[in-house]
């Protein structure tokens, strides 16, 4: 303590200034370090998180040489030479936790994470997360040298990207030797992801190796075409203390005595619990039903029917997903008022035979609801005058997709519902700017709007009654939205912090540069193929006009590379500019 306070109290100064800058997120981070030079350098050591965009690997370094704390680095999103990136990270002298790519079928995953956890510096053993989302599945020699590389390893993702499964044929080639490998090698594995539905190729021996060597597994996501219930089975026998399992397109073994229904009371510390693709009967929700789940996701599953739901609708139930079912609002009041709702507050049901009478419904018996998302409900002939008014103050996000929900059911729920924060209404193409108008009036809370798809050219009206507005997300692509549209939004909207206009073909620069200058907080903005927007002139005129230094990400409008001299330009602002 005594050093802290000798001289002039620098060190005491420096270290009062990180415990507070650790306290803001990036873009305050960023602020504070114009402040002054002392400002500045307390705020590089306090930066852990590293999204790279840009893809001069050069631009990589500097940020590595600025920032010696980093403890994670999101490579996902760069598009320059991976493999270079990599090296830079090999070379640093960072004691890294958190490892974040998406590498395309070029990226060599053995050679390039041998070289990383080669690295002289030893602190990068120390790596507790890879995160390897990827167009190929990985072999064997891949899942050897991740575990050899990273020995401390505690979560690993080595699923595909949602693009490479389709369409594509994955050679034949059984991955239990890497991954028994792996689990051999990985003492320390709490979490692990291997998603690729039918394209990874491994067996019950993979599971059944993990279950017994990787002692404090805690979350499994499994996906794969030899896995049976057995395999499965054995590994919830095997590791009790298992709290969060998703399982993906496994298959049934008659032949083993072993399976999910008659393993599952050993998970005595499950919490989470997702079925994707595949049977699941009443008496195994009925097993399931004795647990303290908290959260169940049945995704295109088959076998059950609204008893076996009741059952599994307990207290400790805070989240209920049932994605691709056929079920409809008869049989959803049956579950509702079979089962314990008391502390469900997320529900998430894609079905086409739910109407608004069940929107309704949930809002009036289940009183923690704060979440409810409705995918491709059926609402041709709806019937809300006998709709009882009880309002539900702890609603705060409304998702629907996919639905012909009318001006009238959308006023009415804002009205039962004031305190709404998100309303995500994605290919809604019966609403009008009526139906907007009111839910931003009826909750003034709103901060997120959504509109993917949208059917008109206006969401707010010129004679609109509606005062300013404090939204800040605003998100519009592929919608119909024109200039006259925009400058109304424009008006009303002068808090907006994320503006997505991408995939709007009826916006130009006439309304863009109308309503910029007005939005003093705007930090990213998405123009991404609005044809009615050239880049070149859009960045010239923001060039010249120079009075948006809220600005930090620009999606460009079309396909063409923006000029060195123009990205080095912005980025001297501190904002990045894509075509991503």
């Amino acid at each position: 303590m005594s050093k802290k306070t000798t001289g002039d109290g620098a060190d005491l100064v420096s270290d009062c200034l990180q415990l507070v800058f650790k306290y803001l997120n990036n873009d305050d981070l960023e602020a504070v370090s114009l402040v002054c030079k002392n400002f500045l350098a307390n705020s590089n050591l306090v930066k852990e998180h590293l999204k790279v965009r840009n893809p001069n690997v050069s631009m990589l370094s500097q940020h590595i040489k600025r920032f010696k704390n980093l403890k994670k680095i999101d490579l996902r999103s760069f598009m320059g030479d991976l493999s270079e990136a990599i090296g830079e990270i090999a070379r640093s002298e960072l004691s890294l936790e958190n490892l974040l790519i998406c590498p395309e079928s070029a990226f060599e995953i053995e050679n390039n994470l041998k070289d990383l956890g080669s690295n002289p510096n030893p602190k990068m053993k120390d790596l507790k997360a890879l995160f390897c989302t990827q167009e190929e599945s990985l072999q064997n020699n891949d899942f050897m040298a991740i575990a050899n590389s990273f020995p401390n390893l505690e979560e690993l993702d080595v699923g595909e990207t949602s693009s490479a499964r389709k369409g594509r044929v994955q050679i034949e080639i059984s991955l239990d030797t890497g991954i028994e490998y792996l689990a051999s090698k990985l003492k320390f594995l709490r979490k692990l992801i291997i998603r690729g539905e039918h394209n990874y190729n491994y067996s019950d021996r993979s599971i059944v190796a993990l279950s017994l060597n990787c002692v404090f597994l805690k979350d499994v996501t499994v996906s794969g075409s030899k896995v049976t219930e057995s395999g499965i089975g054995q590994l919830i026998r095997n590791r009790p203390n298992l709290e969060s399992l998703c399982i993906e397109f496994i298959t049934s073994n008659q032949s083993s005595p072993i399976t999910i229904e008659n393993s599952i009371s050993h998970a005595k510390s499950l919490t989470c619990l997702t079925f994707v693709g595949m049977g699941v009967s009443d008496m195994l929700l009925k097993e399931i039903g004795k647990l303290r789940l908290k959260e169940l996701k049945l995704d295109s599953c088959r076998g059950f029917t609204v008893s076996g739901l009741c059952m599994v609708v307990s207290k400790y139930l805070s989240k209920l997903a049932i994605a691709e079912s056929d079920i409809d609002d008869e049989e959803m009041e049956l579950v509702l008022k079979g089962g314990d709702v008391s502390n469900l507050s997320c529900i998430e049901i894609d079905g086409s035979q739910l109407t608004s009478s069940t929107l309704f419904l949930l809002s009036a018996t289940c009183p923690s609801l704060e979440t409810v998302k409705l995918v491709y409900p059926n609402w041709d002939h709806e019937e809300i005058d006998n709709i009882p008014e009880c309002k539900n103050h702890n609603i705060q996000k409304l998702s629907l997709a996919l639905t012909f929900i009318s001006d009238e059911s959308l006023e009415r729920f804002g009205l039962i519902s004031p305190n709404l924060k998100v309303v995500e209404l994605t290919s809604c193409f019966q609403l009008t700017s009526k139906g907007i108008e009111a839910v931003l009036k009826n909750c003034k809370f709103i901060k997120k709007l959504l509109l993917s798809r949208w059917r008109s050219t206006k969401i707010i009206e010129a004679d609109s009654e509606l005062t300013e507005l404090d939204l800040e997300v605003l998100k519009l692509s592929y919608s119909i939205i024109d200039d006259e549209g925009l400058e109304l939004i424009g008006s009303k909207c002068p808090q907006l912090v994320d503006l997505d206009l991408s995939h709007c073909q009826s916006v130009t620069m006439k309304s863009i540069v109308k309503i910029l200058p007005s939005m003093k907080k705007l930090k990213r903005l998405n123009l991404r193929d609005s044809g009615m927007v050239n880049s070149n002139l859009f960045l010239e005129w923001l060039y010249y006009f120079n009075g948006l230094p809220s600005l930090k990400q620009i999606t460009l409008p079309q396909m063409t590379n923006p000029t060195r001299k123009q990205r080095a330009v912005f980025m001297k602002r501190g904002c990045l500019l894509s075509n991503v």
